[in-house]
């Protein structure tokens, strides 16, 4: 669920123009893309993160890493083979990036940014909040703790194309493409 709230957020970000789905992630994190020596990582868009197209192959799993007090790092801290925009594999961190990404653009945290731009609209509870990983930012990859109707009411705005009493809250047309078949989900070719 938390990985649909930061698509949301990324959506919200290109109507603002902070953002675009073709920017490639250096443009956000150059001090971690001019440092790594995986120079693919850098040219991943912000549409493959959201595609599950990134260079990364078998994600990483953040939860078995003891002492993992900056996350952002040892996402570029990997090798990767993969070429972005190739094939899909399943990334939570890639969603947890993302996070990062809107909150650097914003200057606040993503589901604070969601609460501004519409789930104060929707009556989404002031108490829903986000976990926050050691580097301080929102896991947008799993971390997003809402009530069940908070859950309803962000799936409503989603099935009505962003639409909320009566009022366009997001282009309905990056609904329709997040919503859509992006990439074959599985590795047997």
């Amino acid at each position: 669920m938390s990985k649909s709230f930061v698509s949301v957020a990324v959506g919200f970000c290109e109507e603002d123009g902070l953002l675009s789905l073709d920017d490639k992630i250096s443009k956000f994190l150059p001090e971690y893309v001019e440092r790594t020596a995986n120079k693919k990582l850098g040219d991943t868009r912000i549409i493959d993160l959201l595609k599950m197209e990134s260079s990364v192959e078998n994600g990483i799993n953040w939860f078995f890493l003891e002492k993992c007090t900056d996350r952002t790092s040892v996402y570029f801290d990997n090798t990767y083979d993969k070429n972005p925009s190739t094939l899909f594999n399943y990334d939570s961190p890639g969603s947890y990036m993302l996070g990062v990404i809107v909150e650097r653009v914003t200057g606040k945290p993503f589901l604070e940014y969601l609460k501004d731009k519409a789930l104060r609209e929707l009556g989404f509870s002031e108490d829903a909040w986000c976990v926050q990983s050691p580097d301080g930012h929102s896991w947008g990859g799993s971390g997003v703790l809402a009530t069940l109707r908070d859950t309803v009411r962000f799936a409503t705005l989603v099935k009505n194309r962003g639409v909320a009493h009566g009022k366009q809250l997001l282009p309905a047309d990056y609904i329709d493409e997040a919503t859509s078949y992006q990439i074959a989900n599985t590795t047997q070719y």
